[in-house]
């Protein structure tokens, strides 16, 4: 059960880190395609974004009914499969149709990968033997916060992939574009990072899957088998995801449309603007790191809704003071800085999936299906405001987002009677 144990983190930690790489790669490739295919920011978002978007949300509702019937190893054939299929298509690149067709298969394997990867550290995390602390205090709300605290802990881990992950994207996507190697070869590395994850899960007894009583959490009933993810999905439930929908709609929109805005709003080059958004990814690992270093049994609320109003409140401020075209502006450095909300996603699902621990895994589908869909639209909506409005206005989108993700986080945290723990 341990070597078992491990193989789930190992994978759940290397899928994510190919799903961060492939998901932020798409801020460096819009700007590249906007000029190696003359393809206008709002046409390069609705592919890459939009069609990716809604085409992992549509692969994404089937994963929990693909686990019941082929158990953990036929997740990740699937979603290797996915990859693979993204990666030869992208060699086929010509125009909008071929890019539209690479893009489908691009947000299946992005949203699975990163689905997945949840999904096997949860499961994982709720093997774990109670602590002696946790079973010396007998209140369930203490016992929720040291839940929270552990779980939330190994989920910054696993987050701190995403933030890895996304901080190499863009200084591979610099380095390719540097040597002039042809856009499509970025792709190999995820590729390689999927190779021990399929030799890891091959051997798994799929007696033991996830949904299954052998691997299924102590504790935890089966969920039912005969409705779908989307059945008796409570208010309180539905409010959670859109609190999800708006932070991971802002956190995305911020960091992809970094490189873009900075290009087309203070003039910087390229590689500049690519190395200011790997700054925003390292401040975003470092604050997720932070957490697992940190916490301890105390969960700290505060450290999920203070770094997005802190974040937004910059972003706003230094998008509008800023004049256009000014690359040697201080104001430049404020973006990169708003990677301090990384903490948010890893702390508000761990302390979720604890609160709804009958119903963990039908949740984080939802919330990972559905943000699929709103990142869709709102890239969307965001490319044709850059297009139309111009880079100044658009980029004010994504701070608003914040700050509506962390009244929300706020609201829940404080208004719910079985969050008032700590």
């Amino acid at each position: 059960m341990i070597q078992r144990r491990r193989a789930l983190l190992t994978s759940a930690f290397l899928l994510m880190l190919a799903a961060a790489f492939i998901d932020n790669l798409r801020g460096s490739l819009i700007p590249l395609l906007h000029d190696h295919l003359e393809l206008d920011f709002a046409l390069a978002g609705a592919m890459l974004l939009t069609v990716a978007g809604i085409s992992g949300g549509l692969f994404n509702s089937q994963l929990l009914n693909i686990e019941r019937r082929t158990g953990v190893r036929g997740l990740i054939v699937f979603s290797v499969g996915l990859t693979v299929i993204m990666a030869i298509l992208a060699t086929q690149v010509r125009g909008p149709l071929t890019l539209g067709m690479m893009a489908i298969f691009l947000g299946g394997a992005i949203t699975s990968m990163g689905t997945i990867s949840n999904l096997l550290l949860l499961m994982a995390s709720e093997g774990k033997i109670p602590s002696s602390d946790e079973a010396s205090h007998p209140n369930p709300l203490n016992s929720l916060d040291i839940r929270s605290a552990r779980r939330a802990k190994m989920m910054a881990g696993l987050h701190l992939m995403y933030g890895l992950g996304s901080l190499v994207a863009p200084a591979v996507a610099t380095i390719s574009v540097g040597r002039g190697w042809p856009w499509p070869s970025m792709f190999i590395l995820p590729l390689a990072m999927l190779v021990p994850v399929m030799i890891m899960t091959l051997p798994m007894d799929e007696k033991h899957s996830g949904t299954s009583p052998g691997m299924k959490p102590p504790g935890l009933p089966l969920e039912k088998k005969t409705h779908g993810i989307w059945h008796n999905v409570s208010s309180g439930e539905w409010f959670v995801v859109a609190i999800f929908l708006a932070y991971v709609t802002g956190e995305v929109l911020t960091s992809m449309w970094m490189p873009a805005f900075l290009i087309a709003h203070f003039g910087l080059s390229y590689e500049n603007a690519n190395q200011k958004a790997a700054g925003f990814f390292m401040v975003f690992s470092l604050a997720r790191l932070g957490v697992l270093i940190l916490m301890r049994d105390k969960f700290h609320k505060p450290f999920i809704y203070v770094p997005l109003f802190a974040a937004a409140t910059a972003m706003i401020a230094a998008t509008i003071i800023s004049q256009p075209g000014q690359a040697d502006s201080a104001l430049v450095f404020l973006f990169p800085a708003a990677g301090m909300i990384g903490p948010f996603f890893p702390m508000m699902l761990a302390r979720v999936c604890t609160i709804y621990n009958k119903s963990w895994q039908r949740l984080t589908v939802i919330i990972l299906t559905t943000m699929q869909v709103a990142l869709a639209l709102s890239h969307l909506i965001l490319g044709a405001v850059f297009d139309h409005l111009g880079a100044q206005r658009a980029y004010l989108i994504p701070p608003f987002l914040l700050l509506i993700a962390g009244v929300g986080a706020l609201v829940f945290l404080r208004k719910d009677p079985s969050l008032r723990s700590g």
